[in-house]
């Protein structure tokens, strides 16, 4: 305990905001003495003082020294505080990387990096971390820009790219469509579309092709406008359909009908709340008898007739059929609907439990007991549901559809039934003919059985998979690499790198607005923000770092106009008010100043 104390006195007493007894000057000058232009001799031009923060200091007060050459004129600063802090800026790349890190990586608030800054002696306002946040983005993008040669190379090595395609952001707004390599996973480009019309697509697709070239294969999802701009831009390149999108579209036209019925009625009974009071009302006649608990536990597997005249048995049963109802959500893999259809696993626990409460004898009429009136309640409410005609009837047909989807989803072997992991399930490596050859089997089956053929939906069904499939099942690619010579390359079945890429996007912005919605996020981001995803892949940090130290060292290299330059064309302005102005609004006597102003410039211009 003692050690530990003295571990953290000496850890908090090398805080840089204890660490000086106040602000630290640290000169800089120019580390040459001749022009680099004309070799004359450097004078002194002037001294002046600036306020910075980095990383590893803190706040301190850098006095620049700044050398003339009195034949070109050339001005001559000190390239060490450069690689410090950009020009005409307070906060250090350190800085800055450190805040990109944080609220892209981290997902962290800027309330919260503004915190953790100010406990490193760095003040700094929450606007000026979301600006310094967007700055790095714009880093960030120029280093991609600046390395695609390398880019380049790394996918040839490979053989070649496979481009991923996906758009996030709601229908009617500004989407943010990206393009992800699935070879080497690396985020090639990003940019804001109007709509995925391929008038609109087409544009950035053809960017992707001018910096890497053609794709070996383009990995999509069903949207038309960006199967016409791929098959456009790429006339000679292998469109694949992502088996999962294909699966959700053909599930969602097979079983949103019903769905949607279920739902509607299940919403119509309000009863998820009062079930929530019932098992509220029960838990405390038994929470307190562990013995009880257990016992109850130990004879699950037994069919035992419950006393009704066992208040503590009868509670343990009744809540534990409650919160299994309340439970139906759980029963989702995460693949989302139609893989994940959950108001069908409430309505088919509903259904049961009701079954099984009316199993039970009946009670007598007269008793006290209020766990058994409790269970009149709950037959009650949950009888309601289960005779409804119009849920049952949705809930017959639903369940005939269902066999038929699943049917296919086993065939595509695609988000298994009983898989746990949602989208970070990319279809596995069973051999694409193998896979092909059992969709044909299904497709045949279902041809014979003429209930479904020869109906609406059924039809509908089929005529779907026989549309697609040549864009669902490809050959695969055999390519040359650097490393391993001739490489067979089967692209990935599933788009699910750009849902999971996109599905990071969503939590960020969950975190911070407590919202599902994502539209306001794409509309106020950089196009590039994707490029983060780059950060976490060591092939490509060995790219755009090379024999340099870390991130804030690459980023000092870059120009400083090149940077504000393509702020102002992202529209992202610092909108601070010059130094001298801001002096001037913190004048007690200012609106006296300015009537001054106007009364010499209403003067100067009658003599005019």
């Amino acid at each position: 305990m003692i050690l530990r104390l003295l571990i953290d006195r000496v850890s908090n007493s090398l805080n840089p905001g204890v660490l000086f007894a106040k602000t630290p000057e640290i000169s800089f000058a120019s580390e040459v003495d001749s022009c680099r232009c004309c070799s004359h001799r450097l004078k002194v031009c002037k001294t002046k003082l600036r306020k910075v923060f980095t990383m590893h200091i803190g706040g301190f007060t850098a006095r620049e020294t700044l050398l003339k050459c009195d034949d070109c004129g050339e001005i001559h600063a000190s390239k060490e505080l450069v690689t410090l802090v950009p020009p005409s800026c307070a906060y250090g790349y350190d800085v800055i990387v450190y805040i990109g890190e944080s609220k892209f990586f981290a997902h962290r608030q800027a309330t919260e990096i503004q915190a953790d800054l100010r406990a490193q002696n760095i003040p700094i306002s929450v606007s000026e971390v979301e600006y310094l946040a967007k700055k790095f983005i714009i880093y960030l993008s120029i280093v991609h820009e600046r390395n695609n040669t390398g880019i380049v190379e790394m996918m040839d090595a490979n053989g070649g790219y496979i481009l991923h395609i996906d758009a996030l952001g709601g229908k009617g707004r500004q989407r943010l469509v990206s393009g992800v390599d699935g070879v080497s996973d690396f985020v090639l480009g990003n940019a804001k579309i109007k709509s995925e019309h391929s008038d609109h697509v087409a544009p950035f697709l053809e960017k992707i092709k001018e910096r890497f070239g053609s794709p070996l294969a383009v990995v999509q999802d069903m949207g038309k406008g960006i199967m016409k701009a791929s098959k456009s831009v790429f006339p000679e390149v292998v469109i694949l359909i992502c088996h999962f999108h294909f699966l959700r579209d053909i599930g969602k036209d097979l079983l949103e009908e019903n769905y949607d019925i279920i739902r509607k009625r299940l919403r119509h009974y309000g009863f998820l709340v009062k079930l929530r009071e019932f098992s509220k009302e029960l838990k405390p006649l038994f929470e307190n008898s562990q013995e009880r608990i257990d016992k109850f536990y130990d004879a699950r597997n037994c069919r035992h007739e419950i006393d009704l005249n066992d208040d503590i048995g009868t509670a343990i049963y009744l809540y534990t059929l409650i919160e299994w109802i309340l439970d139906w959500k759980n029963e989702s893999a995460g693949y989302g609907f139609p893989f994940d259809r959950p108001h069908f696993d409430l309505a088919s626990r509903v259904g049961k439990v009701f079954n099984i409460l009316e199993m039970i004898k009946n009670d007598r009429q007269d008793t006290g007991i209020s766990v058994l009136k409790t269970r009149r309640r709950l037959k009650s409410l949950l009888k309601n549901i289960a005779k409804d005609g119009a849920l049952r009837d949705a809930m017959c047909e639903i369940g005939k559809e269902i066999e038929i989807f699943d049917g296919l989803r086993t065939a595509m072997r695609v988000a298994p039934k009983n898989g746990n992991d949602g989208l970070i399930d990319d279809g596995g490596n069973e051999d694409i003919k193998t896979i092909e050859a059992s969709v044909d089997e299904f497709r045949l089956a279902l041809r014979k059985n003429h209930a479904v053929s020869k109906g609406e939906k059924g039809l509908a069904f089929l005529k779907q998979i026989d549309k697609y499939k040549k864009q669902l099942f490809s050959d695969p690619i055999t390519v040359k690499t650097v490393d391993d010579g001739i490489k067979v390359i089967q692209p990935q079945r599933t788009n699910n790198l750009m849902e999971r890429m996109f599905r990071d996007f969503t939590r960020d912005d969950r975190r911070k607005t407590g919202t599902n919605s994502v539209d306001r996020t794409v509309q106020a981001m950089i196009d590039d923000t994707p490029l983060i995803k780059n950060l976490k892949n060591d092939k490509y940090m060995k790219i755009i770092i090379g024999e340099r130290k870390n991130l804030a060292e690459v980023f000092s290299e870059i120009d400083v106009d090149e940077v504000r330059n393509k702020m102002r064309a992202h529209g992202v302005n610092d909108e601070k008010l010059p130094k001298k102005i801001q002096s001037l609004l913190k004048e007690v006597k200012f609106s006296d100043m300015l009537s001054n102003i106007g009364e010499k410039f209403r003067a100067n211009l009658k003599s005019n």
